[in-house]
């Protein structure tokens, strides 16, 4: 008899009770704040909000003809939204290099591109070990995939040697060709943010960052630590605004 009134009081319970109440989860979303305040920057500038969005820019069939004057001086004023820093150029050393760099800046072909390969100095392991990595931070691509060019390539007489170390500040071209005997270049150039640094293969030295280097550091020091990673999906992705050249 106890156990029929204990039955009951169960089905009545479950009866008045109505359906049980959903169980109500709360997903914890990781914000980048730096990355938002870097997009809203980069949109107030007129860059698309969204910093891995292709960047529509002009394309040319053929380099472009030599019109700089290998005996004058050159020099780049590059605004980011992390801060500005100028870029002395090297004629004498890397005319071709440098008339491309000054073409493609004054038609405004890097205006909102990213720095989509970017190195800090160091980085920790899960052991607490402390790494050294050669810094750098890598632009001049309008696709952000690192394949992306102005249309053309074109060669330099003279690139470093593939055992030379690039000094700190220095800013090179990147091979196109990567293991191809032939170097060629297009617009995306590298800066070196650390000290020693490899010289990536075929690499062409044309300047050096002679103001605002800790502008450069900051945006390498965003960059991605993970060496099988190779520098790319920076932890926060910095966008170029304007290039200025002036000539001296």
């Amino acid at each position: 008899m106890l156990i029929g009134c204990a039955v009951a009081a169960v089905a009545l319970a479950s009866a008045t009770s109505g359906p049980a109440s959903p169980v109500t989860t709360t997903t914890v979303v990781s914000i980048n704040r730096a990355q938002l305040y870097a997009d809203q920057l980069s949109h107030a500038a007129g860059c698309p909000s969204d910093p891995d969005a292709p960047v529509r820019k002009p394309s040319w069939s053929s380099a472009p003809a030599m019109t700089i004057d290998p005996g004058a001086s050159y020099s780049a004023h590059v605004v980011t939204d992390a801060g500005s820093f100028t870029i002395t150029l090297d004629a004498a050393a890397a005319p071709k290099s440098v008339d491309n760099f000054v073409f493609l800046a004054r038609h405004g072909y890097f205006e909102c591109l990213t720095f989509f390969r970017a190195v800090p100095q160091s980085y920790l392991d899960n052991h607490d070990v402390t790494h050294q990595l050669s810094a750098f931070a890598a632009s001049g691509d309008p696709t952000g995939s690192g394949s992306g060019g102005p249309g053309y390539e074109y060669s330099e007489v003279r690139s470093a040697a593939a055992d030379a170390i690039t000094q700190f500040g220095t800013v090179v071209m990147i091979d196109m060709r990567t293991g191809d005997a032939r170097a060629a270049y297009g617009s995306q150039f590298m800066i070196i943010a650390g000290t020693p640094h490899p010289s990536p293969q075929n690499s062409e030295p044309f300047g050096y960052v002679s103001s605002g280097i800790d502008v450069v550091q900051e945006i390498s020091g965003d960059g991605n630590a993970t060496p099988g990673d190779d520098g790319r999906s920076p932890r926060v992705v910095h966008r170029i605004f304007e290039v200025t050249i002036t000539q001296g």
